[in-house]
């Protein structure tokens, strides 16, 4: 009963651990792409106004008519 309970613990922690290792591979792709959109963005923005317009920030609150 005890070696079947060890086994059994051993199973679930490996288990265990493999999903959290693809989550974080997924993770780490869904961030990789951001940094990638945000970096195009951030070049189309021009910092020397002092207005920046909605058509640079997309539909957000912040941003000046």
């Amino acid at each position: 009963m005890k070696k079947r309970l060890i086994i059994s613990l051993i199973f679930v922690l490996a288990l265990g651990a493999n999903l959290f290792a693809q989550g974080d591979d997924l993770n780490t792709e869904r961030n990789q792409g951001w940094k990638e959109f945000s970096r195009k963005n951030f070049d189309k923005i021009d910092f020397t106004k002092k207005k920046i317009t909605k058509a640079q920030l997309g539909n957000s609150p912040y941003a000046d008519d």
